[in-house]
């Protein structure tokens, strides 16, 4: 007899984030992303609908309504408007779903009009810093330093504190107290991206930065032995070369 595996969902995920989308799709897309899953649309609103009664997704909210007709005319693209909506909101709404909501206001974007007019705010001021909807903040720092002009703040401070360049290749920033939001560059260190994932498993982050600093110190001695053949098996270093 075939056993169907059963589907196990994130129900906390969507009742956190269900309210930053405007259409299913987007929420779909944020999910899997989030999730590594391919569910379909479908298959996300019968959810919705079956498991948590939720019939429609996040509508847009008077002050966002307002927010558009007050500067729909500003931008040059419907993705431009995309950007700067969710910059200022916080949510994550495609340019898909601005551009229905102007039709439903019957408002659109001239697109050759508002190019022609060499004032209008196509990027934020060099300087801005907000939230990246992940849990960290970004801040515009021009595209001479990348080609988006966006770098996550903490490794901005970081670069400037240890230079350009200082985060090698397939290295991330990770907080020793654990918090986020604590940009003393103390509190930060690059370390390689594999760490977390083994420190998460180990349970070797703390809220305690000497703490989380031996888990780093652990998790090098534990890369050295590995390259020479020794393996953690059952709590016990064991070399497999022998």
């Amino acid at each position: 007899m075939r056993t169907v595996a059963k589907v196990v969902w994130d129900d906390k995920w969507i009742l956190e984030n269900i309210h930053k989308y405007s259409i299913i799709t987007d929420l779909c897309n944020a999910y899997n992303e989030s999730h590594g899953t391919t569910f379909s649309r479908s298959t996300i609103n019968q959810h919705l609908s079956r498991k948590l009664n939720i019939t429609s997704i996040a509508t847009w909210t008077d002050e966002q309504r307002q927010w558009l007709k007050d500067n729909y005319d500003k931008f040059g693209s419907y993705q431009l408007a995309a950007d700067m909506f969710n910059e200022r909101f916080h949510t994550k709404r495609s340019h898909r779903s601005l551009h229905a909501e102007l039709r439903r206001q019957g408002l659109l974007i001239d697109i050759e009009k508002v190019q022609s007019n060499w004032n209008y705010p196509r990027r934020v001021p060099i300087g801005t810093i907000v939230d990246d909807g992940d849990g960290y903040l970004k801040i515009k720092v021009g595209t001479e330093y990348n080609s988006s002009g966006w770098v996550r703040y903490h490794r901005y401070l970081y670069e400037q504190a240890h230079g350009r360049n200082s985060i090698p290749k397939g290295y991330k920033i990770m907080f020793l107290d654990g918090d986020k939001q604590n940009y003393d560059v103390n509190n930060m260190v690059a370390v390689p991206a594999s760490y977390f994932a083994l420190m998460n498993k180990l349970k070797l982050k703390s809220m305690y930065p000497e703490v989380t600093l031996a888990g780093i110190k652990w998790c090098d001695l534990y890369t050295l032995l590995k390259r020479d053949g020794w393996i953690l098996k059952r709590g016990e270093f064991k070399n497999i070369l022998e």
